[in-house]
């Protein structure tokens, strides 16, 4: 299977602007205690992270958020 080749900025712009997104780095392996999380908020403020404009979205995923009940969040996994 071929990879997506979606730009993450220009997965953003399919979003709307007050969509909650979590960003996950797939190219860093997990050591004990830490979080794989690059960027949690609203898809307008993420817009703003210039580091991950260039990077490319491998998979995404529609989960819930207990901190947000009743609010969708895209689980998004990015790779350089």
């Amino acid at each position: 299977m071929a990879k997506m080749n979606l730009k993450f900025r220009d997965f953003l712009t399919l979003l709307s602007p007050a969509q909650y997104i979590a960003v996950q780095d797939e190219d860093n392996p997990l050591k004990q205690g830490e979080s794989d999380t690059i960027f949690k908020g609203k898809a307008a403020k993420a817009r703003r992270e210039e580091e991950l404009a260039d990077r490319e979205v491998k998979m995404i995923a529609p989960t819930g958020d207990p901190d947000l009940p009743g609010t969708y969040v895209f689980k998004i996994w990015l790779y350089k």
